[in-house]
């Protein structure tokens, strides 16, 4: 398949040399303002605080409603999955708006959300409506849309760029177990959605300043009223196959389908896996924060090696490794603790380094007329995964008592997508190393 076939763009990213390193570093110079808003919009966006947030509050919300774990997963995967259907048309509003305009109303949004759900009564289905309402008002922050700011601002360093800016999520992941549990332990849940809704607020005042103080570096400039758009990216963004007809995409949305499914069924689970194991929950929100430490360590180097070796032979790596560590988890035995960092590790890894990798490979095969569009719907799949394996495993503990066969069929469906990564087509001569 060539490049016009798949919308790829041929940047010279791969070709390194004097020159190509002193035009690396130069970019790194110039737009670490956009790699540092990028950053705070991903530690507080949707992607980090509900992702991360979501297992804290499983069995609190369990317990005081006398809900089972799988009706209490319910509202999660609703939120997510309009969150997937959402994701496609943010990214079309990022591609005509642009990044700022949407992000900014959706820090509020998603703040203002968080807060209303602190405020739930005793009934399923407002809880289930006010998650939906996350899910919609903060879809403007999840990281595909945040990521388009790397996309269009580095070509040499894009995969360092993108592996410091995502690393943001590591950071969420990393404080907000830490910073949560004491106070869900102290004064409730629905104190705990009401600290978040303050973390968003936070965000919004703190980016909002760093993007007037930087605006000239973070804020494009204007493209005037009937201005073409370069040649070749009209060539190839309107050559580009529609996408359900993209074989390219259909792979990489099958891939990253099951791989969500995986990672984020041990990511959600993970704070009641071990508490049923017999940790206590103090401890067990710290271990949850390696996933957070280890998805920052993951992030920044699977970004650094994106720049300098293929991508796909890094990921189905990658996936292969949060596989082995899920099957550590079923044999983990008296040594729960132990096995319970090394598959944490893992999975921080795993999930710190798919998004790298999935913005990283739409970045190479379309245009960045099409990034937020391609990467939104991909993005979608995304999260349709990452919904449905979750719920999936909370209804499979409830039928079986254990999370053994969740934790099976996650590695399995790690396993597969790395295996339909090699039926991708070869990237374009000069960017053969990514």
């Amino acid at each position: 398949m060539d490049g016009r076939s798949t919308g790829a763009i041929n940047p010279d990213i791969g070709l390194f040399g004097a020159a190509g390193e002193a035009e690396g570093e130069a970019e790194l110079r110039h737009g670490w303002p956009i790699i540092l808003v990028a950053f705070l919009g991903i530690t507080v966006g949707i992607s980090s605080t509900f992702l991360f947030s979501t297992g804290l509050f499983l069995k609190p919300v369990a317990d005081a409603f006398g809900w089972g774990r799988g009706t209490v997963s319910i509202a999660p995967f609703v939120a997510s999955m309009l969150t997937a259907l959402c994701a496609p048309f943010v990214g079309r509003c990022v591609d005509r708006f642009g990044v700022l305009p949407v992000l900014l109303p959706s820090l509020l949004g998603l703040a203002a959300g968080l807060l209303l759900l602190g405020m739930l009564s005793a009934d399923f289905f407002s809880y289930v409506a006010l998650m939906a309402l996350v899910a919609l008002l903060g879809a403007g922050t999840a990281a595909p849309v945040i990521t388009k700011m790397i996309i269009a601002g580095f070509k040499r360093r894009r995969g360092l760029a993108l592996g410091l800016s995502l690393a943001g999520s590591g950071l969420g992941g990393g404080l907000i177990p830490l910073f949560l549990t004491p106070i869900i332990a102290a004064h409730g849940w629905r104190a705990g959605y009401m600290a978040l809704a303050g973390i968003e607020l936070a965000g919004f005042a703190v980016i909002g300043a760093l993007i007037w103080l930087w605006r000239r570096t973070i804020l494009p400039p204007a493209r005037p009223t009937g201005a073409r758009v370069p040649r070749q990216e009209a060539a190839v963004s309107a050559d580009g196959p529609p996408l359900l007809r993209d074989r390219t995409f259909l792979l990489l949305a099958l891939a990253f389908f099951l791989s969500a499914w995986g990672i984020l069924t041990t990511v959600v689970h993970f704070v009641p896996m071990l508490t049923d194991a017999g940790v206590d929950a103090t401890r067990a929100a710290g271990m949850a924060g390696t996933i957070g430490a280890a998805l920052i360590f993951g992030r920044i180097v699977v970004g650094y090696l994106l720049d300098r070796l293929p991508a796909v032979a890094l990921a189905q790596c990658l996936f292969a490794m949060v596989a082995a560590g899920m099957l550590t988890l079923v044999a983990g035995g008296a040594h729960v603790a132990v096995v319970a960092l090394i598959a944490a590790i893992a999975a921080g890894i795993g999930i710190g380094s798919e998004n790298d990798i999935m913005s990283f490979l739409v970045g190479r095969y379309y245009a960045t007329s099409r990034f937020g569009s391609v990467n939104g719907a991909l993005f979608a799949v995304f999260l349709v995964g990452g919904s449905i394996g979750p719920a999936a495993s909370g209804y499979m503990y409830d039928a079986t008592g254990s999370y053994t066969l969740a934790l099976l069929l996650s590695a399995g469906a790690l396993v597969t997508a790395a295996l339909l990564l090699f039926a991708l087509p070869k990237l374009p001569s000069s960017a053969a190393s990514g």
